[in-house]
């Protein structure tokens, strides 16, 4: 299913694909600045990247993002990452 509607998604040398939300109405104050960054999301497989983590490096159809929180959704297959542009 991702793969066919999807977009890459990079977490170090891991690969797999997702499907991006963009939520224009929530907004946080961005780590360690005085900025606000609106918050984005995507969904992938839960298996494909283990390593996810509040603070760690993921890219999204080649933009960079830090993950702000990666909760798993239903059954935990899938996991929705909120993401903070870089």
């Amino acid at each position: 299913m991702l793969a066919n509607c999807g977009v890459a998604v990079v977490q170090g040398t891991t690969a797999g694909f997702g499907k991006p939300r963009y939520h224009g109405d929530g907004q946080i104050p961005a780590p360690s600045s005085n900025f606000v960054v609106a918050i984005e999301s995507v969904l992938v497989r839960t298996g494909f990247f283990p390593g996810l983590a509040e603070g760690a490096s993921i890219s999204v159809d080649g933009i960079p993002y830090r993950v702000i929180s990666a909760l798993r959704v239903t059954d935990g297959a899938f996991t929705r990452v909120s993401l903070a542009k870089v």
